[in-house]
C-alpha cells in the first residue's frame, strides 16, 4: 500500500475554512489594533505628563532628581525597568512632538505598533528637518513595510538629504 505525500495533511482537520475560526482570528486581529490605539492614547498622556516636568538639562540639580523621579514613576505605571519607562517617555514625545502622522495612524490602528517604533527609533538623532521629510514619506508606507524595510527607506531618506 502506498501512501501519496499529500495524505497526512489530507487527513489533517483545517480549522482555517470553518466560519467560527474565522471569526475568532478576526477578533485576535481587532484585539490588537486595540493594542495600537491604546498605545497612541498612553503616549499622548506620556507626552503631556512628561511636558509639566522640569526638563533635566536645566542645569539645577532639582530638575535632575524631579525627571528621574518621573522616570520612575512612569517605571512603576508601566511595570518596567526605569530604562524601558525613560525609552517609553523618549518615544511618546516624539511621536506626539515630531511624528503626528505616525500617531494618527496609530491612533486609527492603521499602523502596526512596532513599525511605528521603528519609524521613531530610525529618527533618534535626525535634522529636524530629515524627521520632517522621513514622516511625511514613510508614514502610510510603513502601515504596509517590514521594520527592516522602514530603517533602510529612512537610511536612504537620510543620505538623500
Amino acid at each position: 500500500m502506498s501512501i501519496s505525500p499529500q495524505a497526512p495533511f489530507a487527513l489533517m482537520d483545517e480549522p482555517f475554512d470553518r466560519p467560527e475560526w474565522q471569526a475568532r482570528l478576526g477578533e485576535l486581529a481587532g484585539s490588537v489594533r486595540l493594542e495600537w490605539q491604546r498605545y497612541a492614547e498612553q503616549a499622548v498622556l506620556t507626552a503631556a505628563l512628561a511636558a509639566e516636568v522640569p526638563a533635566p538639562d536645566g542645569g539645577d540639580w532639582r530638575h535632575r532628581l524631579s525627571w528621574s523621579s518621573f522616570v520612575r514613576e512612569i517605571a512603576v505605571a508601566r511595570r518596567c525597568s526605569d530604562q524601558a519607562a525613560g525609552k517609553e517617555i523618549y518615544l511618546a514625545v516624539a511621536l506626539v512632538r515630531t511624528h503626528r502622522r505616525t500617531l494618527s495612524l496609530l491612533q486609527a490602528g492603521l499602523l502596526p505598533l512596532w513599525n511605528a517604533k521603528v519609524l521613531i527609533e530610525e529618527c533618534v538623532g535626525c535634522d529636524p528637518a530629515v524627521a520632517a521629510a522621513v514622516e511625511a514619506e514613510l508614514a502610510e508606507l510603513a502601515c504596509q513595510l517590514t521594520p527592516g524595510r522602514i530603517r533602510a527607506a529612512v537610511r536612504k531618506i537620510e543620505l538623500r538629504l
